[in-house]
């Protein structure tokens, strides 16, 4: 009985040993963890097996390794499968940016994006819908399993990690982009820390390339690094220390060594050197950023998160601005209250942020301005670019600030007839205009004559303020170190330094040559880049400036700014609200004058030399009528082609701020009898002599 007792429990025993082994050797076969250092000799293995060496720069190394900026994004890159709800996020801004899937998985986090277990949030009319399995459980030695399984319109995603009971993870990430791509990645990443001190350790493996990242970071300013980088064409090796750059933030202080040579940096502040994945990152946003307000709520983030590229930002939100300025710039404004205190406030806040940048490096940012130009700016803005936009500035507060300082009261009948008009047709042609500003000038005598004589005072300190800048602007070009703007705007000549020149007293026309080349060479250079039709203005720049050694007439700048706006209008149909403006446009002989208002400013018809002004029998400034001096018999043909207009100024003096110096080069208005007649005359033809081809 023992004996059959003693085999019993032998026999259970050996049962019982043998389910224990078998249950053992399972749990090892199924739950046995990755570990850091089996990927790192991986690694190795693969890094020896290159041959050639190929040849890249830092930037190249920054779209395939992991490359953290500061112990901050050091510790988002430990674990980029956290936070599984993003992992949507992090596969759209991989593909709408062309980054590495891991760099973005990585920092998904520094994006503003709402996000839960069943979508992500992009913008008001962006959502990722998204289904997300997780299973997870203890294995071994305290190693934690970890699967999690995406699943959104761009891919399907997997990954299987391990994590140690320190900082330590591997992850087998697999993507089945909706492109039918497949991306197999294994990431392997630690970090330790002594002291302040802290140094991570990050492997990429995959199919086109593997990356080992060994970075030490010992305060918010500076790292040191060493990464090992092999593709399909070969390996690289890179190392050195960077440290943050108080006087230029967009380029580190510091070096990099390669296998065969260092890699400059340089010192002037003249670029942007990119050392991490966020700047990388940061970078590719500001692209899309610069014209695109969901992208730029992104990098206005990423900015103050990691201090960096304030400068780009703040141009961007002056670019924002300045269209939000073009947009309320415009006819209307004569006519709604407040309207000019209100753009005027708007362009005190642009100016404070634009004095507030040092230097940022643009890269394919367009400035608006009114009328839908636009304005490139690209390759650096410093101090030079600074000037021109001052100038910019202080020439729309002259004319805001000009306005202001006149009279516009009109009768509350008057003003909301004209209002109606306006907002229910938003695309006036300039026609419509001139027909609505004629009819303000008739309804009220007082209507743009001077209100407050202080403020048009400003209004001049404005303009002098302009012309200072332009000045400075137009030297600074002549410098070796060209910037953006030398680019972009062509044979821009040096000016005359001081403004004093043209302040205050009468100019001779061949001395305003040099200004008006430059502001000639500027409105080309916005035409030709908005492609747009070259105006009146520049038309007429152009050709002056051609003529400078006629010495034909003086000005006095001052005189024509603080004299009323009545004063320098053209004389006024009775009959009809139009001013007296007269083209030599003509189709098959038939003469356009008065009869047809062209498109612009400058008649783009073939060209008819035609006699002027022998219509209407009646003529108005506004305040009286009175007999037209040139009816019937009108100003003779004068043989000059010019696409201008012939123009009836009831007071071709300006004011007094004009003088005609060459009448003799203006042959048929010798014959006129009286002085002011004659003068009238002489006006008409000086701009027609002038603008002249």
């Amino acid at each position: 009985m023992i004996i059959k007792s003693t085999l019993l429990i032998l026999m259970l025993s050996f049962i019982l040993l043998i389910f224990a082994l078998y249950s053992c050797g399972k749990t090892q076969e199924v739950e046995f963890a990755r570990k850091f250092e089996e990927i790192e000799q991986l690694f190795q293995r693969i890094y020896e097996e290159a041959e050639e060496r190929v040849d890249l720069n830092f930037k190249d190394v920054l779209t395939q390794c992991v490359v953290p900026r500061m112990q901050y994004d050091l510790e988002l890159f430990l674990n980029p499968i956290s936070e599984p709800e993003r992992i949507s996020s992090a596969l759209y801004i991989s593909r709408e940016l062309d980054i590495p899937t891991i760099i973005s998985l990585g920092l998904k986090g520094i994006f503003d994006y709402d996000c839960d277990e069943d979508e992500c949030k992009i913008s008001n009319t962006k959502v990722i819908k998204h289904s997300i399995y997780l299973e997870e459980r203890k294995v071994q030695e305290g190693y934690r399993f970890e699967r999690v399984s995406v699943e959104s319109e761009y891919a399907k995603f997997e990954a299987i990690s391990y994590y140690s009971p320190t900082s330590e993870i591997v992850s087998e990430i697999k993507i089945q982009w909706e492109d039918g791509f497949n991306e197999n990645i294994t990431y392997a990443s630690r970090i330790t820390q002594v002291g302040e001190s802290k140094t991570g350790r990050f492997i990429i493996i995959s199919e086109e390339k593997s990356c080992y990242t060994i970075i030490t970071s010992d305060s918010l300013s500076s790292r040191s690094f060493e990464i090992l980088l092999r593709n399909k064409k070969g390996y690289e090796k890179f190392s050195g220390e960077l440290e943050s750059n108080s006087l230029c933030s967009q380029k580190p202080k510091g070096y990099i060594d390669k296998i065969q040579g260092i890699e400059e940096i340089g010192n002037k502040c003249d670029s942007v050197f990119e050392s991490s994945n966020v700047e990388t990152i940061f970078r590719r946003i500001q692209q899309v950023a610069e014209d695109d307000g969901t992208w730029f709520k992104q990098a206005r983030k990423m900015s103050e998160q990691f201090d960096m590229f304030r400068d780009e930002i703040k141009l961007i939100e002056i670019a924002r601005e300045l269209e939000s300025f073009s947009k309320d710039f415009s006819f209307s404004v004569l006519y709604e209250d407040n309207k000019l205190n209100e753009l005027l406030s708007k362009l005190d806040q642009i100016e404070s942020n634009l004095k507030s940048i040092e230097i940022a490096f643009p890269i394919d940012l367009i400035m608006h301005t009114p009328y839908d130009f636009s304005v490139p700016v690209s390759f650096q803005f410093n101090e030079t670019e600074k000037l021109l936009f001052l100038a910019y500035l202080n020439f729309q507060r002259f004319i805001l600030k000009y306005f202001e300082s006149a009279n516009l009261e009109l009768d509350e009948n008057t003003k909301n007839q004209i209002l109606n008009t306006i907002r229910s047709s938003p695309n006036l042609t300039l026609k419509d205009k001139v027909e609505l500003l004629v009819k303000s000038l008739k309804s009220s005598s007082e209507f743009l004559s001077i209100k407050d004589q202080a403020e048009r005072q400003k209004a001049y300190e404005y303009f002098m303020s302009a012309l200072t800048n332009l000045i400075q602007f137009s030297q600074s070009l002549t410098l070796p170190e060209k910037t953006g703007f030398a680019k972009f705007i062509k044979g821009v000549p040096a000016i005359p330094s001081s403004i004093t020149e043209i302040a205050d007293v009468y100019i001779q026309h061949k001395d305003l040559s040099y200004y008006l080349e430059i502001i000639s060479a500027f409105l080309k250079a916005i035409y030709s880049y908005s492609g747009k039709q070259q105006s009146f203005l520049t038309y007429f720049f152009e050709r002056i400036s051609q003529k400078w050694r006629y010495d034909m007439f003086q000005i006095n700048l001052k005189n024509l700014i603080m004299s009323s706006t009545r004063a320098i209008l053209p004389a006024m149909y009775v009959e009809r609200d139009s001013f007296i403006i007269e083209w030599e446009c003509g189709i098959d002989g038939i003469i356009y004058a008065y009869q047809i208002f062209p498109r612009s400013l400058t008649c783009q018809e073939i060209l008819v030399d035609s006699k002027h002004f022998f219509h209407p029998q009646y003529i108005t400034d506004g305040n009286e009528i009175r007999s037209n001096p040139f009816y019937n018999n009108g100003l003779e043909r004068d043989g000059i082609r010019t696409r201008a207009p012939y123009i009836f100024f009831s007071d071709p003096t300006f004011s007094g701020a004009i003088k005609i110096t060459r009448s003799d080069l203006l042959e048929v208005c010798g014959n006129i009898p009286t002085e002011k007649d004659k003068k009238i005359c002489e006006m008409a033809e000086l701009i027609a002599f002038l603008s002249s081809e």
